[in-house]
């Protein structure tokens, strides 16, 4: 039986893997790969979590997960794909509007991953940040 993994990317350079333990398994190997490239990095553990560092941010991974018995007999194995937490957006420009309606407007360069944009449209004379008036 493969360890299932559930993985997610506490950082935006690091993906954490943890599983639960697999019965009679002795030893762990996750092999991570970059999506697009063909360079394997191995890890062989006896504990049920690894992180993965020093990877790029926005970028997606795949992991693929085996178990080894005592007798050194490797059972199943399993992929699970996570990408990377993207990295934060440089603003380019702040420009605000004024008239009847004033406003500010803020744009910025998309990011490697992010693929989902959120925004905020505020109204009226006050301005809250939190319980916080600005």
């Amino acid at each position: 039986m493969a360890p299932k993994l559930n993985t997610s990317s506490p950082t935006n350079e690091s993906i954490l893997a943890v599983w639960a333990p697999v019965e009679h398994a002795v030893l762990y190997t996750l092999v991570i790969i970059r999506e697009g490239s063909y360079v394997r990095n191995k890890v062989n553990t006896t504990n049920t979590e690894v992180t993965f560092d020093n990877l790029q941010s926005g970028t997606s991974y795949c992991i693929k997960s085996m178990a080894w018995d005592a007798e050194g007999r490797i059972g199943d194995d399993m992929t699970v794909c996570q990408i990377t937490r993207p990295s934060s957006p440089d603003v380019v420009d702040i420009q605000v509007t004024q008239g009847r309606a004033p406003g500010i407007e803020i744009y910025w360069v998309s990011v490697q991953g992010a693929y989902k944009i959120h925004s905020l449209e505020l109204f009226g004379p006050k301005l809250f940040h939190g319980k916080h008036q600005l």
